[in-house]
């Protein structure tokens, strides 16, 4: 796996010059990690192909909660093998619960 993380970096060019300017947005971008959550889900809620992928509100909840955490993860800095495995997972449970590969 991690030459596969290796080689989509350098394949899009992603250095720590970038990561760098991920933290530094880090504070301007968190405070409307709710507003886009809140935006996300609704408009899955909206579509009856993507919102049959849930089975209720609480799951709802925990994947809004997760989210954010993705959100957070995203704008921290720190892309290393750890943060490659958490997005593959997440991939393979889109897939999983039969989300339409235009949907992800």
């Amino acid at each position: 796996m991690e030459l596969i993380f290796r080689d989509l970096k350098e394949y899009i060019a992603f250095d720590e010059a970038d990561a760098a300017h991920l933290r530094e947005l880090s504070p301007l971008v968190t405070p409307e990690f709710t507003t886009i959550v809140t935006a996300f889900y609704h408009a899955l809620e909206q579509n009856e192909r993507t919102s049959a992928v849930f089975s209720g509100p609480d799951q709802v909840e925990r994947l809004r909660v997760s989210l954010h955490g993705w959100l957070a993860e995203i704008f921290a800095g720190e892309y290393d093998e750890d943060y490659f495995r958490k997005r593959s997972r997440i991939g393979r449970v889109h897939v999983e619960v039969g989300l339409l590969p235009h949907f992800m």
